[in-house]
């Protein structure tokens, strides 16, 4: 296939995976003329914060303003938004953003989107979700209702690949 007639789909968990796995092959395809858009589950609100500037961005860490991850929420919707425009994505949006949206099924927890979990490690060496998980969380969401969205997503785009993950994440992502 032509790369300029190419739609393709990424999905991620939240902002931040996309530069971190796939900005290469985005920008790759972008700068080729294909239809490159993003699809962002959560806006990591619960993330962990690495840069010391940031780290009171974090929830329970000293100086944080909130307790729910709103401020790092903001904070990463404007990475994402930098993200986006240096890799030359055609469009970006979040689960309950039409497309990502199925009506028919919403969102069990009440709130038209999913948030972050936060993360710890598992007794196996694994990622797993924070232990303080809002009920809100794409981890607590039932996987067929986070499904429904995505499938809703494909098919409004109809793209010709869609690059996400293996079940766990990569390494155990929660």
């Amino acid at each position: 296939m032509d790369p300029a007639r190419a739609r393709l789909l990424f999905v991620h968990a939240h902002p931040d995976d996309e530069a971190i796995n796939t900005a290469a092959t985005m920008g790759h395809y972008s700068g080729r003329g294909a239809t490159t858009v993003l699809l962002t589950m959560t806006r990591g609100e619960r993330g962990e914060v690495i840069p010391p500037a940031l780290r009171h961005l974090e929830v329970g860490q000293p100086g944080c303003p909130d307790t729910d991850g709103t401020a790092l929420g903001l904070y990463r919707i404007s990475e994402l938004d930098d993200a986006a425009a240096a890799t030359g994505l055609t469009d970006r949006f979040y689960a309950g953003e039409p497309p990502a949206l199925d009506a028919s099924v919403g969102f069990a927890n009440g709130a038209g989107k999913y948030v972050d979990s936060g993360m710890s490690w598992g007794p196996d060496g694994f990622a797993q979700p924070a232990a303080d998980v809002s009920p809100a969380a794409l981890t607590a969401a039932d996987p067929e209702e986070a499904a429904a969205h995505v499938a809703a997503t494909i098919r409004a785009l109809r793209p010709h690949a869609v690059i996400s993950y293996a079940d766990d994440g990569g390494y155990g992502h929660p």
